[in-house]
């Protein structure tokens, strides 16, 4: 069987949702893979608030690799470009860049994360109670950052390709042994967040080996090679085009989300910290179609970008857009529905007012969260068509700076949660709208720049 998915010809439809399930699956398996840590620790470990104490280093996590994951992203559209085009020569070398780039930037994130995350959890106004638990987890998990992004890195190379089957493969298999290894050090050694920590560090560098592994064994421009194993100047400076706006825009978003954590903890409230830590978890879930159709977009597009195919492009972006909202919607919906039992499976033994802080933000994030849906196929499209910077500023704007700007003006006239977690939807509908006119624009410019030339 065929594992890549051809993406400049045939039924657009069925091709999208084959490239976009197995992302979703993988997404939804790295949710459990992440969750795990909280699952477990609330069901069987004896350390109190480690919950609390998992949740709050999401944010500091997120701050530091999102642009190193960002190249990644440079990666993808780089590649599907360059295979778009037929360029073989130029994708071997782009194949070879990304891994080397993979191991540079885990690496950095390690020496970061060790060095600054004291400093960060203090700045976040972390609460006494929980910050031994966080720096310790926080120290453990930096440690597996260059196993992280070789397996990022990879698997961007191979969606670039049409391959999105593999990494699900692996990640099914490492996200098992992560959640083994919890339940051996957790329920076997009464280990609290350190044991989740390690058990997280060896499953990443698990999937790390398997992504090699496969790149070695690929065949033609995508097989990874030691005698070709260098930085190529030109090709990553490309990625490095491509992927330092998508990784400053993760950035800021992260930047936003740590004032909203730093909000949280303001309230010196316990039961807030959890609740509002179980249900951003369960956000995730809905985020897989955020991200699955996005990235959908991104490498379809950019494929058909490199081959002048304009026509399909508007198509792409369409049954994107469908797809992804109807999916954030309803999973959205459903999982508001059961949020109660969803939020005791982090949290067996929350009182009543954990829960609802918990459904108070679900309720807030998780039910408008298919407006995320229509952003990330937008931010997506415009990228494969070659412009990073331009939704990267955008979006920076109107969702990261909006978000900051709502929490030190309209957010304390009111303080409440409800007016804390609405900057998400109003700062989503903001973007969408900018970024419509934009992708319009872009568009229009692109296909006049390629067909005028050829109707002369």
């Amino acid at each position: 069987m065929k594992k890549d998915i051809d993406m400049l010809n045939g039924p657009i439809f069925s091709s999208v949702l084959r490239f976009a399930f197995p992302i979703i699956a993988t997404g939804i398996l790295q949710i459990l893979y992440n969750n795990a840590d909280i699952i477990i620790v609330g069901q069987f470990s004896s350390a109190e608030n480690a919950v609390g104490a998992i949740g709050a280093t999401t944010s500091i996590i997120h701050l530091i690799v999102n642009l190193f994951l960002g190249l990644s992203v440079g990666t993808n559209v780089a590649l599907a470009q360059s295979i778009g085009r037929g360029d073989d020569a130029g994708s071997k070398r782009l194949v070879h860049s990304a891994v080397a780039l993979s191991l540079i930037s885990g690496a950095i994130i390690t020496a970061i994360g060790l060095g600054f995350s004291s400093s960060m959890l203090t700045l976040m106004n972390t609460p006494v109670d929980i910050f031994a638990q966080s720096l310790l987890y926080l120290q453990i998990y930096f440690l597996g950052m260059p196993a992280s992004m070789v397996y990022n890195f990879g698997s961007a190379i191979l969606r670039a390709k049409g391959d999105t089957k593999r990494p699900l493969i692996i990640l099914s298999t490492s996200g098992l042994i992560n959640v083994l290894l919890n339940l051996f050090f957790v329920m076997g050694f009464d280990m609290g967040v350190d044991g989740v920590a390690w058990a997280t560090t060896i499953s990443q560098y698990l999937a790390a080996i398997a992504i090699i592994v496969v790149l070695i064994k690929e065949t033609g421009c995508f097989k990874l090679e030691l005698k070709s194993f260098k930085l190529s100047l030109k090709e990553s400076l490309l990625i490095l085009r491509y992927g330092i706006p998508a990784g400053l825009t993760s950035i800021m978003f992260s930047i936003s989300n740590i004032f909203i954590q730093t909000a949280l903890n303001s309230y010196n409230n316990a039961a807030l910290l959890d609740g509002s830590a179980a249900s951003a978890g369960l956000e995730g879930i809905v985020y897989t179609s955020i991200n699955a159709f996005g990235q959908a977009s991104l490498t379809f597009v950019g494929q058909n970008y490199g081959a002048q195919n304009f026509k399909r492009i508007p198509k792409i972006f369409a049954i994107c857009t469908a797809i992804s909202v109807t999916l954030g919607f309803v999973i959205g919906s459903l999982m508001y529905t059961f949020g109660t039992p969803l939020l005791k499976l982090y949290l067996p033994t929350a009182t009543q007012q954990t829960i609802e802080y918990g459904l108070t933000r679900m309720m807030c994030i998780m039910l408008t969260q298919f407006i995320a849906c229509a952003m990330e196929v937008q931010i997506g499209v415009i990228r494969g068509i070659g412009y990073s910077t331009i939704p990267s500023i955008v979006t920076i704007l109107t969702v990261c700076v909006f978000r900051i700007i709502w929490i030190f003006t309209l957010y304390p006239i009111v303080g409440t949660l409800e007016s804390l977690f609405v900057c998400y939807p109003i700062s989503w509908i903001l973007s969408v709208i900018v970024l419509q006119i934009i992708y319009h624009v872009v568009y229009k410019k692109e296909l006049k720049k390629s067909y005028l030339p050829q109707e002369t």
